[in-house]
């Protein structure tokens, strides 16, 4: 292959290159086009894995409500951190941030 791109003369792109312009974009977009990203995600996920334990009978009503109070929770603590990351400076966001992250590992491995 060495020898192809001496003949030619001129490198052949690496696949790194190649997706390079890719990541540049991804690196350009803005904190809300990245959140907005991760809510849909994730607000989809819930919605899909709940219906479909819910058609498969795998779940109760119980376990079915819960679900959607903690998938409305969490659409809400979304819209709040998003109010929070416009209204503070990102050198107070960050660290508590990684606080919370921080009691919510704590509080899973007690619970």
């Amino acid at each position: 292959m060495a020898s192809m791109r001496r003949r030619l003369g001129r490198p052949a792109p690496s696949p790194m290159a190649r997706n390079g312009a890719a990541a540049k974009r991804r690196r350009t977009e803005s904190a809300n086009v990245q959140r907005a990203n991760i809510v849909i995600c994730v607000a989809t996920m819930i919605t899909v894995v709940t219906g479909s334990l819910a058609i498969g009978g795998d779940i109760s009503a119980a376990a079915f409500w819960r679900a959607i109070v903690i998938g409305v929770v969490y659409l809400l603590g979304a819209w709040a951190g998003g109010w929070l990351f416009e209204k503070t400076p990102a050198s107070w966001f960050r660290p508590a941030v990684l606080w919370i992250l921080v009691a919510t590992g704590i509080g899973v491995l007690i619970v």
